[in-house]
């Protein structure tokens, strides 16, 4: 019985070895991801890979999404209970477009379309285009690479701003945004 149980323990004390460097990156890449705290800058999240890919940072869903999903989100047919608030093309090397979550319009979803051959840097900000940062907002979204952005919880009402900036080669590509009642009236 003795023996049985050191083989045992000696069994699950290799497989915790195995597993600490694989643990380890683990841990390592999500405390990359972890957002900062409430009026601080946190190092942005990079949105590469395949349409179906999803990233959890804090309360916020990223998900990589084909460019047919994308066109379908921002010009196909509208949910009742969702109300588009801005459909735009980006350019420039920096640009903020609000948008208004109510009460009766809690559930919020941002569309973006990196077309340009660099990374685009994107925050949502709360009160202003330079106001407090949303928790794990700050992404950067790799080019040729459209992806969603939208929350677990039902925002708190207030004016946000969806903000954009690629230094670099400039801003190239499209976003939308649009409010709803309901999650369920953002997937679309």
């Amino acid at each position: 019985k003795m023996k049985k149980l050191l083989t045992m323990a000696l069994g699950l004390a290799l497989c915790f070895t195995l597993s600490i460097p694989a643990f380890s990156t683990w841990s390592h890449t999500l405390s990359e991801r972890e957002p900062a705290s409430e009026g601080m800058t946190s190092d942005e999240v990079l949105i590469q890979g395949q349409p179906g890919d999803v990233f959890y940072v804090g309360d916020l869903v990223l998900e990589i999404v084909s460019a047919d999903e994308f066109d379908q989100a921002v010009s196909g047919p509208v949910p009742l209970a969702s109300t588009g608030r801005w459909n735009i093309d980006l350019s420039g090397t920096s640009l903020s477009r609000d948008f208004e979550v109510t009460d009766n319009y809690p559930w919020a979803k941002v569309w973006i379309n990196n077309q340009s051959s660099t990374n685009t840097v994107f925050s949502i900000t709360r009160g202003s285009p330079t106001g407090t940062e949303v928790v794990g907002s700050a992404i950067k979204i790799a080019p040729h690479t459209a992806t969603n952005v939208h929350a677990t919880k039902p925002w708190i009402a207030d004016t946000y701003y969806a903000n954009f900036t690629n230094g670099t080669s400039g801003l190239k590509g499209t976003a939308a945004c649009r409010v709803a009642s309901s999650q369920a009236e953002l997937d679309i």
